[in-house]
């Protein structure tokens, strides 16, 4: 979602705006979506964990999942960053590499 800010606003008043589908399911483990702005400012970086501890529900319930995505604020598009994270929580970026 995304709500306008201005500085010193201590309270969100408008109504908020869908950027983007992230991947979920009807049956949703590993359901936190950790959240971090890119180094640079631009993007949102979010962490989708796996739907399953060992694929029990099949592939397709897996699809889009264990993955983290970078998000353009501006128009919502989406990307897979990074894949093969069975549940990334507390995304942040190493600040000199």
């Amino acid at each position: 979602m995304r709500y306008p800010f201005n500085p010193g606003d201590r309270t969100i008043t408008a109504v908020g705006e869908k950027l983007t589908d992230l991947p979920a399911g009807p049956i949703d483990h590993h359901w936190t979506k950790s959240l971090t702005l890119s180094p640079d400012g631009t993007k949102l970086n979010v962490g989708v964990g796996s739907n399953s501890n060992i694929v029990e529900r099949g592939l397709e319930a897996e699809r889009g999942r264990a993955a983290t995505y970078e998000v353009d604020p501006k128009s919502g598009a989406m990307r897979e960053f990074a894949s093969g994270l069975r549940n990334p929580n507390g995304l942040t970026f190493e600040p000199t590499t």
